[in-house]
């Protein structure tokens, strides 16, 4: 598989990526001193700047394919057994995984199966909102229904992390929210002798419309920062090479093998 194959750390996968970043970025690193880089056209692709107040701003995630959510209905045999107190039913969501519901699995169409109701669209809500779709559905069976709905796989949800990283390929499952700081932890941390810190990469919106940050973590400033920048689901973080040093030389030479974005593309990383 395509995704599989990203995933390991192979020389073919970090020259791609490579790649990729500096014919994005190709003329805006030397002007760049800030986070951000500024707006470009590199190879007939406009190259726009993530903002500061971008990479800072927490992503709601909207339910997706794939996606695993539980839903309770107290009192209904159909979604699992009944609450273990009349405490835990006052509780809401929180009381949800004291019922032990039953979980389900996003569709490739966007619904969900679920007793009693059938199948249900959900994706592109979010929780509060499929909360009060799966509600008014089940006033049909329930006077009062009490529902709760929590997702507890976020498998839509995907974030690449290549470059000089020690486990570089696909994070699974971030959970409704992850830092930079995080993404690179869950990668292995930045390589110590290759890594170039102050050169990583945030990607964002794929090929066509990207946009790119220059993040630098060479300082102590740089990697608080770094935990307060939140990914969202199909970005690519890039931690550059310090041992490459004329990047035109290196694209120059690798130019023709930007025909294999196209695995990125088979990937599900841009569209």
């Amino acid at each position: 598989m395509v995704s599989e194959a990203l995933a390991l750390n192979s020389a073919k996968a970090r020259n791609m990526i490579r790649i990729t970043v500096m014919l994005l970025a190709t003329g805006l690193l030397s002007a760049c001193t800030s986070m951000s880089l500024g707006n470009s056209t590199t190879s007939g692709v406009k190259v726009e700047p993530l903002t500061i107040a971008e990479l800072q701003q927490q992503e709601i995630h909207r339910i997706a394919p794939l996606d695993e959510l539980e839903v309770v209905v107290w009192g209904v045999p159909e979604f699992g057994s009944a609450p273990t107190s009349t405490s835990a039913q006052a509780t809401g969501l929180a009381g949800a995984a004291q019922q032990a519901g039953y979980r389900y699995e996003v569709h490739t169409d966007g619904t969900i199966e679920l007793p009693l109701l059938g199948s249900v669209a959900v994706t592109g809500l979010t929780v509060e909102e499929a909360k009060q779709r799966i509600t008014k559905l089940m006033i049909r069976f329930v006077e009062e229904p009490n529902v709760g709905v929590t997702i507890t796989r976020y498998n839509s949800r995907k974030i690449l992390v290549l470059g000089e990283v020690k486990n570089p390929g696909i994070v699974r499952d971030p959970g409704p929210e992850l830092s930079l700081a995080e993404a690179l932890a869950q990668a292995g941390g930045m390589d110590l002798i290759t890594a170039n810190y102050s050169h990583v990469y945030i990607i964002r919106g794929g090929l066509q419309h990207p946009k790119i940050a220059h993040v630098a973590l060479d300082t102590a400033v740089g990697m608080f920062e770094a935990q307060h920048i939140w990914l969202k689901s199909r970005d690519v973080v890039f931690v550059d090479s310090k041992l490459i040093t004329d990047w035109n030389r290196f694209v120059s030479q690798l130019l023709p093998t930007l025909a294999d974005a196209a695995l990125l593309k088979s990937a599900g990383v841009i569209k």
